[in-house]
């Protein structure tokens, strides 16, 4: 691992997904993070919302569970979420996502970490990771009222078996 300032530089894996059933209607969402062999899984929902505003609250809730700044790599199927990342850099494409008052806290936490990469997934396929097909499961049950709200730790072999 790195150093920098004397402390330790953590690199996180942030697995993520977003639901609304219908669309729109009432959403969920899963995160996953990922560090060395722990992780830490977040669901959550809300009753009135779109696929597009739980898949932003799915990277912003597993932002915001990071204690300390990170190197964090997001994988999302996203293409939303993906664009809106490239418009933090890009003033043209900010006009598109101001509207959206989560975009304002995604901003905010992308800033507090050391650097943030998104990692464009393909929808649901089959070579997709597995912990991306497991926040897809969660964030559809959170979404259809079959899963609560979890915050939970598990060592990697415990979620991938």
């Amino acid at each position: 691992m790195e150093e920098k300032n004397s402390a330790l530089v953590v690199n996180v894996e942030l697995f993520t997904d977003g639901s609304a059933n219908p669309n729109p209607g009432h959403g969920g969402y899963c995160a996953i993070l990922v560090s060395g062999e722990q992780a830490r899984i977040l669901v959550g929902t809300k009753k009135k919302s779109t696929c597009h505003k739980m898949e932003m609250l799915a990277v912003l809730e597993g932002l915001r569970h990071l204690n300390h700044p990170c190197m964090v790599v997001i994988h999302t199927d996203s293409q939303f979420v993906e664009q809106g990342f490239l418009a933090m850099e890009d003033k043209n494409l900010q006009k598109t996502f101001k509207k959206y008052d989560l975009w304002q806290e995604l901003r905010k936490e992308y800033g507090r970490h050391l650097a943030v990469r998104v990692n464009q997934l393909d929808s649901h396929k089959s070579t997709n990771h597995p912990f991306h097909k497991l926040c897809d499961k969660y964030a559809r049950n959170a979404a259809k009222g079959s899963m609560r709200k979890t915050d939970k730790y598990a060592k990697l072999s415990e979620i991938v078996a």
